[in-house]
């Protein structure tokens, strides 16, 4: 027997069904006449690494599990987008000593890069 025929009648699952099901659903959004976007300030997201420090051009370290936590390629991925957000370039490389990880990196201006 097929699904079709198995169903309660007026039950189908055609296309006219689905419709008819979507206009009973209860949203909770509404929509309105205006909003005055400027008059609220949108929510500053803060960095938990000294972002304007690391930018100055110079090489720095940072080890896994004391300054930064997570894979160290989650690390890497940050710091690549925090160079995109600023119009820079950064060099990364992973490094290990004895059993810490870590990154090497360095933020420089697109102009600069090699």
């Amino acid at each position: 027997m097929s699904l079709a025929r198995s169903q309660e009648p007026g039950k189908s699952r055609g296309p006219g069904n689905i419709r008819r099901l979507a206009s009973e659903r209860v949203f909770m959004s509404e929509r309105i006449e205006h909003f005055d976007f400027d008059a609220f300030e949108r929510p500053r997201r803060t960095s938990p690494y000294p972002i304007a420090q690391w930018c100055d051009g110079s090489v720095w370290r940072v080890w896994r599990g004391t300054d930064y936590e997570g894979p160290v390629k989650h690390m890497q991925s940050r710091l690549h987008y925090y160079a995109v957000g600023r119009r820079m370039w950064v060099r990364t490389r992973a490094v290990r000593d004895g059993e810490r990880e870590g990154i090497v990196f360095q933020f420089v201006p697109r102009e600069v890069r090699r």
